[in-house]
């Protein structure tokens, strides 16, 4: 998944799934059913996403109302709900899972939820500044090499933030397309690229009269 290889990912999570079920491991069912539901948003296909995230969610709520998979399946379908524009659906997923994760001392889900929510509430430019910034410092900390890259991601593809009024991006930027490189992530990086070469700004090369 992380490489782009979005058919291959679900061949091994589908299998996963069928073996997860054929056991009779609920637990395992649902992770499963969690990391396609992953694949699919990340392939830009929230709805489906969404269909894989409610199974899972089910699976959660009847094992473990408090646990880490219930923790992990709010955060995505948190996410979900916000590429699909159901912004209170959103807003009372990620919180949910903001709480958990806080109550349990999962720090990564937590900085990932806090991502995704602050695209939402961020008051105004400056207000979503200082979040990703402070989520960037996060996965930093963390060792979260894909989370960093992918947030830089996350963050021009938002368009609010552009490297001339925040400059720290700038190296942000540079830092994520080493880390989508090293890690072998070629569609990672080439969206980033893509994304980046959109936002450079059109510069005046005509000779001054």
């Amino acid at each position: 998944r992380m490489e782009g290889s979005y058919d291959t990912a679900k061949e091994f999570y589908g299998e996963a799934l069928a073996i997860s079920q054929s056991l009779g491991v609920e637990r395992r069912c649902g992770l499963a059913l969690e990391f396609v539901a992953e694949t699919l948003l990340e392939e830009g296909r929230p709805a489906e996403a969404l269909l894989h995230l409610e199974r899972a969610h089910l699976l959660a709520k009847k094992l473990a109302p408090r646990g880490d998979l219930m923790m992990e399946v709010l955060r995505r379908r948190g996410e979900a709900h916000a590429a699909l524009g159901n912004t209170p659906d959103a807003l009372r997923d990620l919180r949910r899972a903001i709480r958990l994760c806080s109550s349990r001392g999962e720090r990564r889900e937590q900085v990932l939820a806090a991502r995704a929510l602050g695209l939402l509430v961020a008051k105004d430019d400056l207000d979503l500044a200082v979040r990703m910034q402070k989520i960037l410092a996060d996965l930093d900390l963390l060792g979260d090499r894909f989370e960093y890259a992918r947030t830089v991601y996350v963050i021009f593809e938002d368009a609010r933030l552009t490297r001339e009024a925040h400059p720290w991006l700038a190296e942000a930027s540079l830092t994520a397309m080493h880390f989508f490189g090293s890690l072998g992530s070629r569609v990672w990086r080439n969206r980033l690229e893509s994304i980046l070469g959109r936002a450079r700004p059109v510069k005046n090369d005509a000779p001054q009269l």
